[in-house]
Parts: structure tokens; sequence; C-alpha cells
């Protein structure tokens, strides 16, 4: 009996903490959106960094949200969506940059035929 007693005072925490990585996963997603247009489909590297952290982290918070802040729960949720709206601008611009460049390319190999 003593040792359910034990587990369960070690699994609640009655301060709650901020949960793993949160604010570092929000910063890599402002950032993915922001490097995605300073350097075109940079952007990439800091979405994908953030989403395998928020995985992680979720998974932490999901098994006792109790002992963590729920600011903290914000951040995560915060820093997925901007992390996935980072990855989809990079991915936009870097596509569109490939399509503009294969246009370039056709008229110039194929000029001849105009």
């Amino acid at each position: 009996m003593e040792n359910k007693i034990e587990n369960k005072q070690q699994i609640y925490n009655p301060r709650p903490e901020d949960s793993p990585d949160s604010m570092l996963i929000l910063i890599l997603g402002i950032v993915s959106i922001l490097v995605s247009f300073v350097f075109p489909g940079t952007g990439i590297i800091p979405s994908i960094i953030a989403l395998v952290k928020f995985k992680k982290a979720n998974q932490i918070y999901l098994k006792n949200p109790r002992n963590y802040t729920k600011q903290s729960s914000d951040y995560l949720k915060v820093g997925q969506i901007t992390s996935i709206i980072g990855l989809v601008i990079s991915a936009l611009i870097l596509l569109s940059i490939l399509v503009a460049i294969g246009f370039v390319l056709f008229a110039v190999l194929y000029k001849e035929s105009f």
C-alpha cells in the first residue's frame, strides 16, 4: 500500500512547471516562418526540428498534464502550428522557385522553336 502512495506522489507535482522544450518549439516555429522569406527553402530545417521536438514533448506532456502549466501547453500548440505554417511556406516558395527555373530553362533550351 505504501508503494502505491509513493508512486502517486512521484507522479503528481504540486507546483506545475513548463513542459520540456515548449519555448524552444515556439521559437523554432517562428524562426521557420521568418527564415522562409529571407532564405527560401531553409525554413524547412527549423520546422522539421520543431515538429520532431513537439512530438516528444507532447508525449511527455500527455502522460501527466497536471505537472505542467497551461501556458506551456499553449506554447506547444502554437509552436506546432507555426512550424507547420513555416514548413508549408518554405515548400511553396521552394516549389515556385523550381518551377520558375524550369520555365527559364525551357525557354532557353527551346528558344529556336519560337
